[in-house]
């Protein structure tokens, strides 16, 4: 769910250096982002599961600076370094450095995978406050009990990891995420040189329980963890199309089956019209061994957007479930206009409804999102 206007391009940016026979010197440059936002939260949940209320606490609000630095030597080797800082989380949240040439790149360190970077989905054409994988919304998990649903105050949510679910259960949640994603945690990650259009990928994450080096936001257990995906970039007049998917893996966990999961999406471009949609897929992860009726869950999602010269409008979808009968669904609209370089207004209304397991009753919540954006 991290979403940035300065991370759109971030994966090749620094490594665009030029591959002369001659050394470049190495510059750095810095970028950055606020969002300041204010979020309308009203549930209509039973049992008191879900938090009414309005906030602009930490939830609403994301600043970054982005470092990066590269340069190439005289044999056209290009190098280089990415520290993306994140204050309310007062830590770094990309860390990595980078060898690229005409055989690839390679990054080594705290960075997204490879799925991530090559898996399109609904998610990636949504305007605004980014819908259903915005920074500020409310993602409503599902869980083995009557608890779980919206914890939130100022629009901040605790999701749950099905790998943290009770044994022999796992937990749902409502948004375009796999359980074995690695997010940021230290891997190694390569990318091919693009041919036609096409173009794969693979990520290793080492053992973090022989290993101190791993850290980030992906949860792997103690667990050895790889990524391995492809896509590919094309046209056809004035339509664009992008069509992607990757697998991801781990080793297993004592008393769990294997974690893994599996993502596919495509996006589709015309007139200022962009289409996304994606899949994915959790199989068993988080499942205890031997038992017989559990499932990781699976999601589709979907979304629409059209843009118009400063501004842009989008409509999302996505539906989760797992078996076992939980399942959640969302709708959300966005919207955000350019007052000035640098300086964008945004907005949305997210509204979620989810039907946990266990009989419970169903739960629903609408969030109304404003707020301004500043990049440099």
């Amino acid at each position: 769910m991290k979403k940035l206007l300065i991370g759109s391009t971030a994966l090749f940016a620094v490594g665009a250096i030029s591959s002369a026979a001659q050394a470049d010197i190495a510059k750095l440059s810095v970028s950055g982002q606020i969002d300041i936002a204010y979020s309308v939260i009203d549930s209509e949940v039973a049992n008191s599961d879900g938090t009414d209320g309005a906030g602009m606490g930490s939830g609403n609000s994301s600043t970054q600076l982005v470092f990066d630095w590269g340069g190439a030597t005289e044999s056209g080797l290009q190098y280089g370094a990415r520290l993306d800082y994140r204050f309310q989380n007062d830590d770094a949240d990309e860390l990595y450095v980078f060898l690229a040439g005409d055989w690839g790149r390679l990054h080594i360190g705290g960075d997204d995978g490879v799925v991530d970077a090559f898996a399109p989905g609904g998610e990636s054409v949504l305007a605004g406050a980014w819908g259903y994988d915005g920074n500020h919304n409310v993602a409503p998990t599902s869980g083995s009990g009557t608890t779980g649903y919206f914890v939130s105050s100022n629009g901040t949510i605790l999701t749950a990891n099905p790998q943290s679910a009770a044994s022999g259960s796992s937990i749902l949640t409502v948004a375009p995420t796999l359980a074995t994603e690695t997010d940021d945690s230290m891997k190694f990650s390569y990318y091919s040189p693009s041919f036609s259009g096409f173009q794969v990928g693979a990520s290793y994450i080492p053992d973090v329980s022989s290993t101190s080096n791993t850290t980030g936001s992906g949860v792997l257990g103690g667990k050895t963890g790889y990524e391995v995906a492809a896509k590919w970039d094309g046209s056809f007049d004035a339509v664009s199309i992008g069509l992607g998917g990757g697998y991801i893996g781990q080793t297993d966990t004592t008393g769990q089956k294997s974690s893994q999961g599996m993502r596919l999406g495509t996006t589709i471009g015309f007139a200022g019209f962009s289409f996304g949609m994606g899949y994915g897929d959790n199989f068993d992860t988080g499942c205890a061994s031997g038992s017989t009726n559990c499932d990781g869950g699976d999601y589709w999602s979907y979304g629409l957007a059209y843009s118009f010269g400063p501004g842009a409008v989008s409509i999302g979808y996505i539906d989760a479930e797992k078996d076992g009968g939980a399942d959640g669904e969302a709708y959300s609209f966005d919207a955000d206009y350019r007052l000035a370089d640098g300086l964008q207004a945004f907005g949305g209304v997210n509204y979620y409804e989810v039907d946990p397991v266990l009989g419970a009753a169903d739960r629903d919540l609408t969030q109304g999102i404003v707020g301004l954006r500043v990049s440099f």
